[in-house]
């Protein structure tokens, strides 16, 4: 029987609710991860270690790691991988919620042996009602993952879970600032890793408006042009596969937020 870790990251920016949220159901699976990794990246706020004591005191089966400093989430990332010594390793954020399935599920997959890579459906909501808004789904097969992937990423980053001896094989994340998670996903596909996302909903993802400016800022809007001219350059992607979505985010950097709430909002159908 394979084993299972959850890894997820966390640093001072983070509501302590949310958090709380998050670990609560992490330890609400119907089947239990074998290990819990929360990686805290450079000083917490008192609200945040709050949270991480009373996970630590009620729960043994969670390891605390605790950085110096702020290094980034690849850095982080790279760092909980690293204190895994399970077969499979889940990766959820730290203000997101798994459903109770979740684990069970994600086995089931690498059990059966379907793929090394796999993800889910998630639903996103509403941070502050708790309302759902939208479901975003994605690609299903190996083949048609492989295809979408040389444009956006096939997975939908909360609640991806990965073989630990690919993740190993390939370095882990690279450094980057943003849209580290694309940049590990086609290199694991590079590596020969099979893909698969399980269409269901097994993750509910938090959105507010806040959400729509990241996205529209200049360093996302950046690294989303840079992640994908390294993708095309590792011979991934073809120019054109490089240009249509590079081009697509600079206009919407350029639109109003409504118009590009519009647009994400025609993405998810």
């Amino acid at each position: 029987m394979k084993t299972v870790s959850i890894i997820s990251t966390t640093y001072d920016k983070e509501k302590a609710d949310n958090l709380g949220y998050c670990l609560k159901a992490i330890f609400s699976q119907n089947r239990m991860p074998d290990k819990v990794v929360l990686v805290a990246d450079g000083t917490l706020t008192l609200e945040l270690y709050k949270v991480v004591d009373h996970y630590l005191f009620n729960y043994p089966d969670i390891f605390v790691f605790k950085e110096t400093e702020n290094k980034g989430n690849w850095h982080a990332s790279n760092t909980a991988i690293s204190l895994c010594d399970t077969d499979i390793i889940a990766k959820i954020d730290s203000d997101d919620l798994l459903l109770p399935d979740y684990t069970q599920k994600i086995l089931e997959v690498f059990e059966n042996d379907e793929a090394d890579i796999c993800g889910v459906y998630i639903e996103e909501f509403d941070t502050e009602t708790g309302e759902a808004k939208a479901v975003k789904k994605t690609p299903v097969t190996d083949g048609e993952i492989r295809e979408f992937a040389k444009t956006r990423n096939p997975f939908n980053n909360p609640g991806i879970a990965f073989s630990k001896s690919f993740a190993d094989k390939i370095g882990g994340y690279n450094e980057m600032t943003r849209c580290e998670d694309y940049d590990f996903v086609v290199r694991l596909l590079m590596a020969g890793a099979r893909g698969k996302n399980i269409p269901q909903v097994l993750v509910r993802y938090r959105t507010s408006d806040e959400n729509m400016k990241r996205r529209k800022n200049w360093v996302n809007t950046k690294w989303f042009i840079i992640s994908r001219w390294r993708i095309h350059k590792m011979g991934f992607s073809s120019l054109k596969d490089f240009l249509i979505p590079s081009l697509a985010q600079l206009l919407l950097f350029i639109l109003p937020v409504g118009l590009t709430k519009v647009f994400y909002s025609r993405l998810r159908k």
